[in-house]
């Protein structure tokens, strides 16, 4: 029977330890390249345009910062995966309409490596009606440069404006203005 001595037992282990290391990809020195860590991070989405008050319908789109999917409500209620409620597209997900009224829409991302976003929310409001304006006092006259004048008027409804006299602008909400205050 032939034996070996201990070390030489060990530095062959080793050999084969480090071959195997380097056929594989692995190891110290061997060439091959570490595999990337995993994502953890979940996408972020944004609507454009974002909520506000617009006088004409809008196209929404939604758009994430990486490769997702993206998921939708627009009735008002969270979406959820396969909910009836719920639309959903890659990334990015153009033509939403939003039009007449207020309306909600409700989103979230989720990306390749399943890191999901939490549920955003952006509320749309439609307004195609312009108020009338009417004036309560009789228009003024000419006036001087350094005069006042009153004028009062009423809205059909709760209403800002802006005036425009002379180059002057004043934003009001319903309310007597006068020049040069």
């Amino acid at each position: 029977m032939r034996t070996c001595r201990p070390g030489y037992a060990r530095g062959l282990l080793s050999l084969v330890v480090l071959l195997l290391l380097a056929a594989c990809g692995g190891g110290g020195g061997g060439g091959g390249s570490s595999p990337p860590p995993p994502d953890m991070v979940a996408p972020i989405t944004a609507a454009s345009p974002g909520g506000g008050t617009f006088g004409s319908a809008q196209n929404v789109t939604l758009t994430a910062n990486e490769p997702a999917t993206i998921y939708y409500s627009l009735d008002g209620a969270n979406p959820n995966v396969g909910a009836p409620n719920t639309f959903s597209g890659s990334s990015p997900i153009s033509g939403i309409q939003m039009t007449a009224g207020a309306g909600v829409l409700k989103f979230f991302g989720i990306d390749g490596a399943g890191n999901r976003e939490a549920v955003k929310s952006q509320t749309y409001i439609i307004d195609l009606v312009s108020p009338t304006i009417s004036l309560t006092t009789a228009a003024p006259g000419p006036i001087g440069l350094l005069a006042t004048a009153t004028v009062n008027w009423q809205a059909t409804r709760l209403a800002a404006t802006l005036s425009r006299w002379g180059g002057m602008e004043q934003s009001v909400a319903g309310r007597s203005w006068r020049r040069g205050q």
